[in-house]
């Protein structure tokens, strides 16, 4: 949980026959029942988006190649180049995600051969999906690992995608450490070695991660708190916030005492005061049990945002 606070190239797989489960009802055919490949298990991107693609869109959907192997189970990646590949990793058909799967964007894909002499049960094959339309634009791909055509009496096979890697074939790494891997920072305009690139307060994962309403190129408003005093004795301490433009977003206001209390992983110990979405754009919260009798305050108020991050 994180808080956004205001102040060669050869791989070499055993061949392993995929347990079934059912994704498109079986069609009967000359060869007995269709053959459904796919996945069950949705393709992300680091921020827990699955990948784009939808049936009947392969120009704007993430590109999917099933392959047979080569000798010994052997999968290229990407870096060996494609007439390498399609050497010794033959293309049996192209796919993409979406494909024979409803909803938007679903992230898995199916698709049926109604010709399964296509996957003989003799040989081994391998999915491989692409983050782009165009393997060659892409950034990340993801491979199963190499399965057995199956028998005539299986209907559909799940053969799930294994971990994102570069396409490039170097190394995923996140040099500022907010989250955001470089290459992908690079592709967004970002720069990877700031966690913060607009310099408004919100690192760039926060703002990639609600990028329908935050942008991480340019500043957005910032994220300030106010202590309010009483405007007749009778009526109470507040900190109100304008709250940044994210539909239901959660804040925690949080109190410390000006007597400093050591925390291992704050630096100094804070209390949450108030937990909630926002409900209005501008939050006003009585915080009068935490000032008590303390006239002017004597203490630090703050307001945090909790999200998920790696």
């Amino acid at each position: 949980m994180q808080n956004m606070k205001t102040t060669f190239h050869l791989k070499i797989r055993r061949a392993t026959l995929i347990g079934t489960l059912a994704i498109l009802p079986a069609v009967a055919n000359a060869q007995g029942i269709a053959l459904s490949v796919g996945s069950t298990i949705p393709m992300q991107d680091v921020l827990g988006r699955n990948w784009t693609g939808n049936n009947g869109d392969p120009d704007n959907s993430s590109r999917v190649e099933i392959r047979r192997t080569w000798t010994g189970g052997i999968i290229l990646a990407p870096t060996n180049g494609p007439s390498q590949i399609d050497t010794f990793n033959p293309l049996i058909t192209n796919s993409h995600l979406g494909r024979g799967v409803i909803g938007v964007d679903p992230g898995i894909y199916a698709e049926t051969f109604t010709n399964r002499n296509l996957l003989a049960t003799n040989l081994t094959y391998y999915a491989r999906v692409y983050d782009r339309p165009d393997s060659s634009a892409s950034i990340y791909y993801a491979d199963t690992a190499p399965f057995f055509g199956p028998p005539a009496e299986i209907g559909s096979i799940n053969p799930e995608f294994g971990a994102r890697q570069r396409v490039d074939g170097e190394a995923d790494v996140d040099t500022d450490g907010e989250g955001l891997p470089d290459a992908m920072e690079g592709d967004m305009g970002l720069d990877a070695g700031n966690p913060d690139t607009d310099e408004d307060g919100y690192n760039d994962y926060f703002e990639a991660l609600y990028d329908d309403y935050l942008h991480a190129s340019e500043p957005d408003p910032s994220l300030s708190i106010q202590i309010n005093r009483p405007l007749i004795e009778t009526d109470p301490y507040t900190v109100s916030w304008w709250t940044i433009p994210v539909p239901d977003m959660t804040y925690q206001l949080q109190y410390r005492p000006q007597q400093r209390i050591a925390d291992e992983d704050d630096g100094y110990f804070f209390s949450n005061v108030w937990v909630g979405a926002a409900t209005e754009t501008l939050l006003d919260i009585d915080v009068q049990d935490w000032v008590g009798t303390n006239v002017p305050p004597k203490g630090f108020f703050r307001v945090t945002v909790p999200y998920q991050a790696p």
